[in-house]
């Protein structure tokens, strides 16, 4: 592929989150290609992003490491795992510790009593300090290395003899390989796209946050934070604990997730509730409940105690959606009653990457050469199994290129 001028590239990494910077590193860590980073967000490093941003808003918070292969994702590849926590070792300059708590036989059968199933896996943690080395040598060495374009939102992208042409917000980019790393809300965008990826769409995660005292489930947190909860299509995600609920704008779309930080703990944790539901449009549906929530809230997360949502008080009784998280409320309230009285709800908690593209072991699309990894994808929902897909991805490539396997 003829190249027009020196803003082209052999590879475009669309996104600067934990997928797109592991991609990166790994490509031009062994090779001499020329290697172009784009992010729509024009300050990189603004802590107001909680999703956003260079390592995809993950610095901005304290870190749960989900260490566990096939947990928080897809890939069960436990030498990838390793070498993820190996590369966040090194540019941290320290080791990761592990969190070695586990509830007792007596705690998990009284919630296995219930009717839930309690999932246990093994965790890592990082710092909002760790994290920010992490962040900062990381920005060093690939701000060397690879060609950086912040406010770059990609516009447009088409397929072109040799690979790809792609139209952004500043301008026109060609490129032999494309990795797509544009984290949750881009699963839409790749769809209505038309460039060929085939997206599998059956069902969307949906629900609320729960926030409550802390001390609700001090004896539980206490063996190990960071139990999780499933039963029937519901699930409960990590527990932020003594966190905050915070404001994720997700391509236009606000969402609520949790947040703690080492030097600004509160008195509160924080969990999600999701149903997966099924759906022959998931992406749609799931953007258009979310949306209609946001408008009731006036583009803020809609708050109200948990028990007007039994009660038929409040105003997400008005959508299905949401009627159908009742049965997990209810199953919630049951182990937990003090939450029902004690604590907060948040709406809407979404997870807008819907679909599932389809891809290679190593996150190759069906178009040669277009690379779809990260939760954008919708085959990672965490932090290390999306550094695992852009690792995955970008050795690919470094195959391709030098003949190595």
């Amino acid at each position: 592929m003829a190249f027009d001028n020196e803003q082209d590239a052999d590879v475009v990494v669309i996104g600067a989150g934990p997928a797109g910077i592991v991609a990166a590193y790994e490509i031009a860590s062994q090779t001499n290609l020329r290697v172009l980073m784009m992010e729509r967000i024009k300050r990189l490093h603004d802590s107001r992003e909680v999703a956003n941003g260079f390592m995809g808003g993950s610095s901005r918070s304290d870190l749960k490491l989900f260490l566990t292969p096939g947990f928080g994702g897809e890939i069960q590849n436990r030498y990838c795992i390793a070498d993820v926590v190996e590369f966040l070792e090194f540019f941290g300059k320290r080791r990761i510790r592990r969190v070695k708590g586990r509830l007792t036989d007596k705690q998990v059968g009284w919630l296995e009593s219930f009717g839930v199933q309690v999932d246990e896996p093994e965790v890592g943690q990082m710092t909002t300090e760790h994290l920010g080395a992490v962040e900062k040598a990381l920005y060093w060495w690939l701000n060397k290395r690879v060609d950086f374009r912040s406010n770059c939102g990609l516009v447009n992208l088409a397929r072109e003899r040799g690979g790809f042409r792609l139209e952004t917000n500043v301008g026109t980019f060609k490129t032999r390989y494309c990795v797509l790393a544009m984290g949750r809300g881009g699963t839409r965008w790749l769809v209505e796209s038309g460039i060929g990826a085939k997206v599998e769409e059956t069902s969307y995660d949906l629900g609320v946050r729960l926030e409550f005292p802390q001390a609700i489930l001090a004896d539980l947190v206490g063996k190990n934070p960071n139990f999780r909860l499933r039963f029937g299509d519901f699930r409960t995600t990590a527990i932020s604990e003594h966190g905050t609920v915070e404001l994720e704008n997700v391509y236009g779309t606000q969402t609520a997730n949790g947040r703690t930080m080492a030097g600004r703990l509160t008195g509160n944790s924080n969990f999600g509730l999701l149903r997966t539901m099924k759906s022959q449009k998931p992406l749609e549906e799931v953007a258009r409940a979310a949306q209609i929530v946001n408008v009731l809230a006036d583009n803020q997360l809609l708050k109200e105690s948990p028990a007007r949502l039994l009660n038929g008080t409040s105003q997400l009784n008005y959508l299905p959606e949401f009627v159908a998280i009742k049965e997990g409320l209810q199953k919630i309230f049951e182990i937990w009653p003090a939450i029902r009285s004690r604590g907060s709800l948040y709406a809407p908690e979404a997870r807008l990457n819907a679909g599932r593209v389809q891809t290679s072991a190593h996150f190759e699309t069906d178009v040669p050469g277009l690379y779809c990894g990260g939760d954008m994808g919708g085959q990672t929902k965490s932090f290390v199994q999306a550094c695992a897909a852009g690792m995955l991805a970008g050795r690919h490539i470094v195959c391709k290129e030098t003949g190595l396997h």
